[in-house]
């Protein structure tokens, strides 16, 4: 067909088209290229394109425009900075298709988004579908997952089902994302997104389900989500992470208007999962230590447990620094100045988890200006420095755990490098119980992290790991126990039991401390 075939017919599609495709933008000019030629390759071609620029300061602006090449199916609405959802509210009021569907401007669509969606939402007669996505990371890695929280695997998924969505347990399983489904028009019919809130997806998403009792789902990867981006608000450690509690407030109200069963369930899971989520954004550690308190008043304030059992991919230090514990120390043992060590500091800055202390214990062979000059530089959100009067592995090693105050305890010589979930698969695998199998509520007073603390002490506390290090040393892991004296289990590994926690607090002035752990030892600050 020639140009000014193609052309006419696309102009015809734009005056009846069958999808609507709502886009907001705003300062993605690395991205935004890739997110229209995503559209531009579809199989599926009656369709019109309404792309809102949010007042971006970039360059997307002039990207997107030579990326739509004169497309009559793309149009453009800008604005100044209103947010997301002002974004693809303004899309929403002018939409013309039969059925809405949703790609942010950091995003991809598979070649065959649009086809398949389609047919399948035409194929059931269901007010909506769902698909699998792929989850796309910097230097290029990705991961399929189903979006499904508590089965990712696609593998273990037929390719097309209903899933039903007759009660809260069943709706809260689902990611809420609004840009992994298609959607008839008339089904959302006046409902918006909520323009005074961030993390807008959810309400949408819960709102939606309480009208029907389904979801169509397809377990084909066919969204591209892109993930780590600078600027996303999701990963923002800013002040902005406690605008949650006022979504979470938002979220609940919607289930306990609804008729629906497993109301407590869902209030708890939620809950659990959308703090979780948020925590992990945060590395400054006097904003996570009151995000941590400001957690545990919310989940008391409003009568909710902290439920993760349905949620695998929680990790329990999160629940341990909401009940006002440090879950993990890290020692690092410094003593041949020839050893890497800030390969070893820049794995521990980038880890997935940033809530474990890091305890640098150097010799009398290593400057203390270098370690504190390398503990300020690469920024590890929690950090001590020893300086240690021996050299001995042994005696490095004892003076880091004698001033450490994570629950979990961990040896790593200088040089070693880790992968970035290292220690959060550390931490998961050393304290399966806490509650993975539980539901515990978050107590104002000792109780219940006692009790936590009872389920480590029958754990072995000596676990070796192998994984993710380069130069494949073992990894010792030490638990400590909530009192002096505490029993152990005879489970075939030799077992330490470890003197009471000392007191300890963190100085927020620097990124690292500098302690002596004896009369043998100076301290330097």
């Amino acid at each position: 067909m020639k140009d000014s075939s193609r052309t006419k017919v696309r102009r015809q599609m734009t005056s009846h088209p069958e999808i609507s495709v709502i886009i907001p933008v705003y300062n993605v000019q690395d991205h935004i290229f890739a997110c229209i030629d995503s559209l531009l390759k579809q199989t599926f071609t009656n369709f019109e394109a309404i792309i809102v620029d949010d007042g971006s300061t970039d360059a997307s602006s002039r990207r997107l425009v030579r990326a739509i090449a004169q497309d009559p199916r793309f149009r453009i609405l800008r604005q100044k900075n209103h947010g997301l959802s002002a974004a693809r509210n303004v899309a929403l009021d002018c939409a013309k298709g039969k059925f809405i569907t949703f790609l942010d401007g950091d995003d991809r669509y598979h070649p065959s988004f649009l086809h398949l969606m389609h047919e399948e939402i035409h194929s059931s007669d269901a007010d909506w579908v769902a698909c699998a996505i792929e989850l796309t990371y910097p230097e290029n890695t990705s991961a399929k997952h189903s979006s499904i929280h508590d089965m990712p695997d696609i593998r273990v998924l037929p390719a097309s089902c209903d899933w039903p969505l007759n009660d809260w347990q069943q709706i809260t399983r689902h990611f809420p994302s609004v840009w992994n489904k298609i959607y008839r028009r008339d089904f959302i019919g006046k409902l918006r997104f909520g323009t005074d809130q961030v993390f807008e997806d959810h309400a949408f998403y819960l709102s939606l389900a309480t009208r029907t009792e389904r979801l169509r789902y397809l377990s084909f990867p066919l969204y591209m989500h892109t993930r780590e981006r600078n600027g996303q608000i999701t990963g923002a450690d800013s002040d902005q992470i406690f605008v949650q509690f006022a979504v979470l407030r938002t979220l609940i109200g919607i289930i306990e208007t609804s008729s629906k069963p497993c109301k407590a369930l869902a209030r708890n899971r939620l809950a659990s999962r959308l703090l979780f989520e948020r925590s992990k954004a945060i590395r400054s550690p006097n904003r996570r230590k009151e995000f941590a308190k400001a957690c545990r008043l919310f989940l008391n304030q409003n009568a909710l447990d902290w439920h993760a059992a349905l949620d695998p991919y929680i990790s329990p230090a999160w629940f341990q620094e909401m009940s006002g514990h440090v879950p993990l120390t890290v020692v690092v043992t410094w003593s041949d100045p020839s050893a890497p060590v800030h390969r070893t500091l820049a794995s521990l800055a980038s880890q997935s988890i940033t809530g474990f202390e890091t305890v640098l214990v150097i010799s009398p062979e290593i400057p203390i200006e270098l370690a504190q000059r390398l503990l300020r530089c690469i920024g590890i959100p929690h950090s001590l420095l020893v300086n240690c009067s021996e050299s001995a592995s042994k005696a490095l090693e004892d003076s880091g755990f004698e001033i450490s105050a994570g629950l979990l305890r961990t040896t790593v010589n200088a040089g070693t490098e880790m992968h970035f979930n290292h220690m959060e698969h550390l931490v998961n695998t050393a304290t399966p119980n806490i509650q993975k199998c539980n539901s515990l509520p978050i107590a104002t007073d000792s109780d219940l992290f006692e009790k936590a603390a009872r389920q480590l002490s029958m754990l072995p506390t000596k676990h070796k790991f192998r994984s993710g290090f380069s130069n494949h040393n073992d990894l010792s892991l030490t638990h400590a126990t909530a009192s002096k004296g505490t029993p152990s289990v005879n489970t075939g590994v030799q077992t330490e039991v470890e003197n009471p926690l000392p007191e300890h607090s963190m100085h927020e002035s620097e990124p690292w401390q500098t302690h002596s752990p004896g009369p043998a030892s100076s301290t330097f600050r």
